[in-house]
């Protein structure tokens, strides 16, 4: 027995609340510390991904698989996706020569599978509701207090970025502005007063996402408002709901205005600009000054390329991690500008997967990256979508949908691992239905 605050704990007891306290820990302060470090606790991603799979290993051997269903079932699919990239690779005749690119993209879709082991240790620490609300207030005001000071101290600093590049700084903010948003029930049954906390990480938040200058980020600003105005709909009217969400924009919209008057105007004016340009082949995609030249025309010209590559192998595609490979042999030919041939991927997770694997690897992707997870949710919640925690999990993966589309959102490890433990807390404190109290649930 060990003593501890006047209590007795077996070793078992004190084990078991090491890992509880650092799964709690860690998922409060994760979404803030992403922001900031580059490399965010990547450590404590793997020792949580050895953990669960110890739990999980444990569980088969006592034949406790069936309390795992869910997990196996994404498993399984996880695995067939890697199945049809090794098949990818095996056609392309390059099993017994794999290039440090193939390694990488079979790295990433490995670390998709953390997701289950996430899912299975927190099943067992359980994750109280709280944390996931004050995580996400904590990350959107820290987001949007560092990118206004940082813009009043330097503003020679044109994107913030924090510890990353702008992209991830946006994305991340962006999301936790939205998931702050939708926790004004949870603050408010707590103390009246305490709503003002949500409604200023939701307008700092996506301040910070502003002055990230990270278009891909606002894309995802209607379809996430429509989100929050389907989970407010039944506590505040939803005329209230959407006024709240216009005069947050507006506001934002001012004081991102007051602090860089030139940021939004430029990066949407360069986009304007740079779609003319390509299209109408009014410059070369190396002459940009500015570099936003080619960082729209860049990607609209890897989307043609990719598109075209997928259209000459879309069974298995041109094999895990040889995109880039492929686009040297374009840039050769004079098939594509040789701006693009310093990417590893297409800034776009969906064409990244259909070129390396195919068709049914890019099917098989959105299912383990969307459509599994927002079942997971939806058995957690006990198939009850009217919680507000369900509908957090449909921000975090609808607001990944819409990033993938113009970034490599899920081909960067700090993103990913991000994603997955997010859903999996959240998806475990649906499951738990744990009070504030730290009683037990199902």
């Amino acid at each position: 027995m060990i003593k501890a605050l006047g209590k007795e704990y077996t070793k078992d007891q004190v084990n078991d609340l090491v890992k509880k306290y650092f799964v709690w820990i860690l998922v409060a302060i994760y979404p803030t510390s992403v922001l900031f470090i580059k490399h965010s606790f990547t450590l404590a991603m793997l020792v949580m991904m050895i953990c669960g799979s110890v739990i999980l290993f444990r569980d088969r051997k006592e034949g406790k698989l069936s309390d795992h269903a869910c997990e196996i079932l994404f498993l399984k699919v996880g695995l067939t996706a890697l199945a049809v990239s090794t098949l990818s690779l095996v056609a392309g005749g390059r099993l017994l020569e794999i290039s440090t690119s193939e390694l990488e993209y079979f790295d990433k879709q490995l670390r998709f599978l953390f997701f289950v082991p996430f899912l299975i240790l927190m099943k067992r620490t359980g994750v109280p509701e709280k944390i996931i609300w004050w995580g996400a207030v904590a990350a959107a005001l820290s987001s949007g207090i560092y990118a206004i000071a940082l813009k009043m101290i330097s503003p020679e600093v044109f994107r913030v970025s924090g510890g990353g590049n702008p992209i991830s700084f946006g994305c991340f903010s962006i999301i936790s502005a939205f998931v702050s948003l939708n926790g004004l029930i949870y603050f408010k049954k707590k103390r009246n007063s305490l709503v003002l906390l949500p409604v200023a990480a939701f307008f700092l938040g996506l301040t910070g996402s502003v002055l990230s200058g990270s278009r891909g980020a606002w894309l995802a600003i209607p379809v996430l408002s429509v989100i929050t105005l389907i989970n407010c709909k039944k506590f505040i009217k939803p005329v209230h709901t959407l006024i709240a969400l216009i005069s947050g924009l507006v506001a934002v919209f001012i004081i991102s205005r007051s602090v860089d008057g030139s940021i939004i105007q430029n990066r949407l004016s360069e986009t304007g600009s740079a779609v003319k340009k390509y299209f109408y082949g009014l410059d070369d995609l190396n002459t940009s000054a500015d570099g936003g030249f080619i960082s729209i025309g860049g990607r609209l010209e890897m989307y043609r390329v990719a598109l075209d590559m997928i259209e000459h192998h879309p069974l298995l595609g041109v094999g895990p991690g040889r995109y880039h490979g492929k686009i040297l042999e374009y840039i050769e030919t004079g098939k594509a500008d040789k701006a693009i041939g310093i990417y590893q991927y297409p800034h776009n997770d969906y064409l990244t997967v259909a070129t390396c694997s195919g068709i049914p690897g890019l099917v098989i992707f959105v299912m383990t990256a969307y459509l599994l997870p927002l079942y997971i949710l939806y058995i957690y919640s006990g198939k009850d979508p009217s919680k507000p925690l369900f509908w957090v999990g449909v921000i975090f993966i609808a607001g990944y949908m819409v990033f993938s589309v113009s970034n490599s959102t899920l081909f960067k490890n700090i993103r990913l691992h991000y994603y997955y433990l997010l859903l999996a807390a959240i998806s475990v404190a649906l499951r738990s239905g744990r009070s504030e109290r730290g009683g037990e649930g199902n």
